[in-house]
């Protein structure tokens, strides 16, 4: 006989049974490892749809989440029951509230004015000895006057530090990313990537298909076209090596 029984944090169970499936899980994002305990034997952590067969029956199961608010369904008994069905919560892994969750996802922004004979140049840069690699995933960039906006690479260092990464989940650290800009004659030496004609009241929204990624010592830029000024915002991912 199987019988089911939930649980909300920790919790002890006297059921006897040979036989325990990890049933549901609610965790809002966080951790749904929870670890088994049968007769004072650890039977390591488990996630939902996972399940232990012991070779005789246990009489106390002990349920330790790995997060205090795990909430979730567990059954125990003697017999045993599969499915084919997916159980608990599925998520694509990579999904852009993992990548928050996670602590990797950050934003810098900038508002520079022109000048006369130079362009208005932003830059994220991944210093040199960083021991991270950061990508590039999205910018948006809008021009005081119409014009054109670019965006490319380089390795060359501008001369003006803004500020660090904004994490999008605020009680993660802050980015080891800098936010630096200048204006210039002429665009820093690199490649450019693309360019798009703008009018002055509508930012280019520009999400990458095919993300830049940035190795220590290397960055991404936004120009302005000549006698421009530019507001800008760079959404990015920054992970260790």
């Amino acid at each position: 006989m199987l019988q089911n029984f939930s649980f909300n944090g920790s919790r002890q169970i006297n059921a006897a049974g040979y036989f325990f499936r990890y049933e549901t899980a609610s965790a809002n994002g966080a951790s749904e490892l929870l670890r088994v305990t049968a007769d004072g034997q650890d039977c390591g952590e488990l996630l939902p749809g996972d399940s232990i067969e012991l070779p005789q029956d246990a009489k106390t199961w002990q349920l330790t989440p790995r997060v205090a608010t795990l909430t979730g369904s567990v059954r125990i008994g003697r017999g045993r029951v599969s499915s084919s069905r997916l159980v608990g919560t599925v998520r694509v892994v990579d999904s852009s509230g993992d990548r928050v969750n996670r602590g990797i996802a950050y934003a810098s922004s900038l508002e520079t004015g022109g000048g006369v004979g130079v362009r208005t140049v932003h830059q994220l840069l991944n210093p040199a000895g960083s021991g991270r690699v950061v990508t590039v995933t999205r910018f948006l960039a809008g021009l005081q006057t119409a014009g054109v906006i670019y965006w490319g690479q380089t390795a060359q260092v501008l001369t003006n530090a803004h500020s660090g990464g904004t994490n999008k989940r605020p009680d993660m650290a802050a980015s080891n990313s800098i936010y630096r800009f200048e204006n210039m004659a002429d665009f820093p030496a690199g490649a450019l990537y693309g360019a798009s004609n703008m009018a002055s009241a509508i930012p280019l929204d520009y999400p990458m298909q095919d993300p830049v990624v940035l190795q220590p010592g290397q960055s991404f830029f936004l120009a302005s076209s000549l006698q421009n000024g530019m507001t800008a915002t760079i959404e990015f991912l920054e992970e260790l090596l």
